[in-house]
């Protein structure tokens, strides 16, 4: 099981009931745009630290087009929020309805990263956003900024993606759906993994009054610990630098292997990772089945397939990233395994009737005898 989080805004929260629940970190809105706090932020964070959550908050962005320029967000951002050593701090990017038709756009993302990088050079950046957002083709018409068009973006943090299911319940419950590939398809800006994946936007938390968002986090509390707040952190992994693999199951291989479609990530037992796009039925030939567990940031835990040949050749992925059609027939000649079966038979068979021959003979010899002796007693 992940480690989970919850986010919020205007919730109000009892931190000491959410960590009780099991979740091991919260995100609070902070700011918005250069003149927005949201009010209980700074109430939010001292419960989270006292509770003993990963404490974190975000801003959200809005266009420049008014003179809010990323940097002067960021600013703006950090005079509300104060210390961030012990935070999260994530940057949210998507589409705001009260400024359309103007939104924020990699221009706005970059400017208020650089100012975070340049002020806090150590501490990582969280990217929040979905492929609905960044990943809009620009407005031909228009050209505004109500559109991303895909941007690079990876090289500004980690990624923290939306993409939720339909189920309602706890965050036990509700993850139990999640299908493995959310967190390997509908990538984009360059990133080739998520580190954080918010995956319903309507939980049952204890403590929670109000509406907030749950999001997953493959690994231990150090962990993102050290992937979110404080790199220079010690890896506490002890399978960080490969993938384990528990069984592997060739029976009845090989077998074609038909992709969904999109990106599809294979991985290596070496830790190496590849992805290829495919388009919806594509194939290629899958050579075995295994079960695998490794470090969380190196691969999902799961059963996988290994591919035989194509671009992901020798690598695994994802059961949920294909479909295997039946068993390969495959022609066998077997002249030669029937020619060396009947050999020995075909000896023994001249063998006999060799040795029948012989009796024969004997047989005939001996009734020539009867035969002479019985004349010589006929005489007498």
């Amino acid at each position: 099981m992940p480690l989970f989080g919850i986010d919020v805004s205007g919730a109000t929260v009892d931190w000491a009931k959410v960590r009780a629940s099991g979740i091991g970190f919260g995100i609070a809105k902070a700011t918005e745009g250069n003149g927005y706090t949201q009010a209980q932020i700074a109430t939010n964070l001292r419960g989270m630290r006292a509770a003993g959550l990963i404490p974190g908050a975000y801003h959200f962005l809005v266009t420049d087009r008014w003179g809010a320029t990323g940097a002067l967000q960021c600013d703006y951002f950090l005079s509300k929020v104060g210390d961030v050593s012990d935070l999260i701090v994530a940057l949210d990017v998507e589409r705001e309805r009260t400024l359309d038709p103007y939104q924020p756009g990699i221009r706005e993302v970059r400017s208020f990263a650089a100012r975070f990088a340049q002020l806090h050079p150590n501490h990582p950046l969280l990217i929040y956003s979905g492929s609905w957002y960044w990943n809009s083709p620009i407005n031909p018409d228009t050209r505004l900024h109500f559109y991303m068009d895909n941007p690079a973006g990876s090289d500004l943090g980690p990624l923290w993606d939306s993409f939720y299911v339909a189920t309602y319940g706890s965050l036990a419950a509700i993850y139990a759906t999640v299908p493995a590939f959310y967190w390997t398809q509908s990538l984009y800006g360059g990133w080739t993994t998520k580190t954080l994946l918010q995956f319903t936007s309507h939980p049952t938390v204890p403590g929670v009054t109000g509406n907030c968002d749950a999001s997953a986090f493959r690994g231990t509390a150090d962990e993102l610990k050290r992937f979110l707040i404080d790199p220079s952190l010690p890896s506490t992994s002890t399978t960080e630098d490969s993938m384990t693999i528990i069984t592997l199951d060739r029976t009845g291989y090989p077998r074609v292997a038909t992709f969904v479609g999109g990106t599809v990530t294979g991985y290596s037992p070496d830790g190496t990772t590849v992805h290829a796009t495919f388009a919806v039925g594509s194939t290629a030939t899958c050579t075995g089945t295994a079960s695998i567990s490794q470090d969380p940031q190196k691969a999902p835990n799961g059963t996988f397939r290994l591919i035989g040949d194509g671009p992901l050749a020798n690598h695994y992925v994802l059961t949920s990233t294909c479909t295997l059609g039946p068993a390969t027939t495959q022609a066998v000649d077997c002249t030669s395994a029937v020619a060396d079966a009947v050999a020995p038979l075909n000896t023994k068979i001249a063998d006999l009737t060799t040795k029948l021959s012989n009796a024969t003979s004997r047989i005939t010899v001996i009734k020539g005898k009867v035969a002479a002796t019985a004349a010589d007693v006929a005489d007498d």
